[in-house]
């Protein structure tokens, strides 16, 4: 595996309507969006960009960062060197269902900020492991393969704020409603239920920890129509009520 090298990685919170100008690097940038949505100009395209997209930006490609004005973006900028990827890498990612890489990005941050002995070092096998793992979903996207379990998480990721059934899924993928359970026990270990439960739970952190909206707005958008039934789930899974935990990570 080729080490890749990282500069600089931040946390940024954006004020709505935040724009930059057309920013021209002589270095490989990575950002990803914890929270917030808005638009990111690369080159000549503009891409809607919301919680959980990462996009890749070549050196001395333009690229304009542009907030919401009611959900403005909350940003993490990475600037690194790695030409050896470059050819691999495509504009736009989606690691809503990743989790292991969206906590590699939090651990780089939080090793980039508290410089310990060795952070380089780590940080550096951090990003390349990140790397190597965009270009396998660059690589399954390239040999035009149609990966169904792949297809069927990403589907229930981006329906989390609503209750998603064998049977939709089953109409939505025209396969039976038993073959996609086995799938899923298969990809994930888990049942439709307890898979989006987790799912729900991950994200409510995410937006309790990044976002400034009320515990009743994050229950809402993460599909909990009873903010009780909400802070009572979230605490058997995680031993905090939601504001116990937002109060505990901030």
């Amino acid at each position: 595996m080729t080490i890749a090298r990282l500069d600089f990685i931040n946390l940024y919170p954006c004020d709505p309507g935040f724009r930059t100008e057309e920013r021209i690097q002589d270095f490989d940038y990575l950002l990803y969006v914890h929270s917030g949505k808005g638009v990111f100009k690369i080159g000549s395209v503009n891409y809607q960009a919301s919680m959980g997209d990462l996009f890749y930006c070549p050196p001395h490609v333009g690229n304009t960062i542009i907030a919401d004005e009611t959900e403005p973006f909350l940003l993490s900028g990475i600037d690194f060197w790695a030409p050896e990827y470059r050819e691999n890498l495509r504009n736009r990612y989606s690691l809503l269902d990743h989790h292991f890489l969206i906590e590699m990005i939090h651990e780089m941050i939080r090793e980039y900020q508290y410089r310990k002995i060795g952070s380089n070092h780590i940080n550096n096998a951090l990003l390349s492991v990140l790397l190597e793992n965009l270009q396998r979903m660059t690589a399954g996207t390239m040999t035009g393969k149609r990966d169904l379990t792949t297809e069927i998480l990403d589907y229930i990721a981006s329906n989390l704020h609503r209750n998603i059934t064998h049977q939709e899924l089953s109409k939505s993928f025209s396969y039976h409603k038993n073959s996609i359970n086995r799938l899923l026990i298969g990809a994930t270990g888990l049942s439709l239920k307890n898979y989006v439960i987790e799912l729900r739970i991950k994200k409510a952190s995410e937006l309790l920890k990044y976002s400034n909206k009320s515990i009743g707005e994050i229950g809402e958008l993460c599909g909990y129509n009873s903010p009780v039934f909400f802070s009572r789930q979230f605490r058997e899974k995680t031993g905090l009520t939601p504001k116990e935990y937002r109060e505990s990570v901030r």
